[in-house]
């Protein structure tokens, strides 16, 4: 009866522990301003562990710095639970989902479309414990917090910014910042056309 009861209280141990070893994280990522990126919230292995529903409040999307575009389950873990609602609130990103099959598997949970805004560097969070939620709190998940590092676009400065030129008159034109070499070109080729070297030749008026 002893060996019984000790082989019960293992495998109630057992159970227990593997239900509070879902770790949830979010990722290192760096982006520049303008650009729209997928930031992957990931999740170790829910088979078996009968997940039908999630509630999350992540911390650090600050609306002057990242628009909140979408989030995407297809071809992630979520998949099953369609669409994921989400709305943002002090800096805050606040999602649910759920559906009537059970999650399984590892990887990515869902992803969250973003467009970076402009420079800056946040970090990526997991609100509190009881805001997010597996379930009505059972796995109990630990989680990985993650940061975004955004960008300045790169600035080009133009020298001269303007000119008045006769016909067949030329000028030179330099530049720096960004990245060179530096591609010249005008929009009415017609009018004026730029050689290689950022030289420019008045065609006509």
């Amino acid at each position: 009866m002893e060996t019984k009861y000790k082989l019960f209280l293992v495998a109630v141990l057992l159970s227990v522990q593997k239900l509070s070893a879902v770790e949830l994280s979010l990722p290192q990522l760096s982006g520049k301003e303008g650009q729209t990126i997928e930031i992957a919230v990931t999740t170790g292995d829910l088979t078996g562990l009968n997940v039908v529903s999630f509630q999350f409040e992540l911390d650090g999307f600050n609306p002057q710095n990242i628009k909140v575009l979408g989030v995407i389950t297809a071809g992630t873990l979520s998949a099953g639970f369609g669409s994921v609602s989400y709305r943002v609130s002090n800096q805050r990103l606040v999602l649910a989902g759920a559906g009537s099959v059970p999650l399984a598997g590892s990887g990515v949970l869902f992803k969250i479309e973003a467009k970076l805004l402009r420079e800056s560097w946040q970090s990526l969070g997991f609100y509190t414990q009881g805001t997010n939620l597996l379930n009505e709190g059972l796995p109990a998940p630990t989680f990985t917090n993650g940061h975004l590092s955004i960008e300045s676009k790169p600035r080009i400065s133009v020298y001269p910014s303007e000119t008045v030129l006769a016909i067949g008159d030329e000028l030179s034109f330099s530049a720096w910042g960004g990245a060179p070499p530096y591609t010249w070109q005008t929009t009415s080729p017609q009018v004026a056309t730029f050689g290689i070297d950022g030289l420019l030749k008045a065609l006509k008026t």
